[in-house]
């Protein structure tokens, strides 16, 4: 909460409205591209290793197409919102999708085995890294990209 504080003194209301145009479109795509998997892990009586390894494969070809997509549309979703910053930015975004890809099995793995520690470890390692690494984007001038 303290380093969300620091960054909104250090940002632009600009820099957040950039960043909440291009979210919108980029969560519309996570949503689309979840595909329900991480719930059918956490709800199947059994799964094997290899349903697990197919499922992984899925998961990370629709992650990868999320990229490419954030990639070749960038300049559409910018021309839509006619603000030309936004295409850097929708592609850099695209990049959580391999994020999203290496944490959605194992995320519905913890879940499906009740190991909520773990789960609650990662996600506050998660939390305190990524708010550390926005502040330090902010106090470097990151601007946009420290959102």
């Amino acid at each position: 909460m303290v380093s969300t504080i620091i960054i909104i003194r250090l940002l632009l209301p600009s820099d957040y409205g950039l960043m909440a145009m291009a979210s919108t479109f980029v969560a519309l795509l996570a949503t689309i591209g979840e595909l329900g998997i991480g719930a059918s892990i956490i709800q199947s009586e059994q799964i094997s290793t290899r349903e697990i390894r197919v499922i992984s494969g899925v998961v990370f070809i629709t992650s990868l197409y999320g990229l490419i997509l954030c990639s070749f549309s960038a300049p559409w979703i910018a021309s839509f919102y006619k603000e030309a910053r936004l295409t850097p930015i929708i592609r850099l975004m695209g990049f959580v999708f391999l994020i999203i890809a290496y944490y959605a099995i194992p995320g519905s793995w913890f879940i499906r085995e009740i190991d909520f520690r773990t789960k609650t470890q990662v996600d506050i390692a998660s939390q305190v890294g990524g708010a550390f690494l926005s502040l330090l984007l902010a106090l470097g001038g990151g601007g946009v990209c420290s959102n």
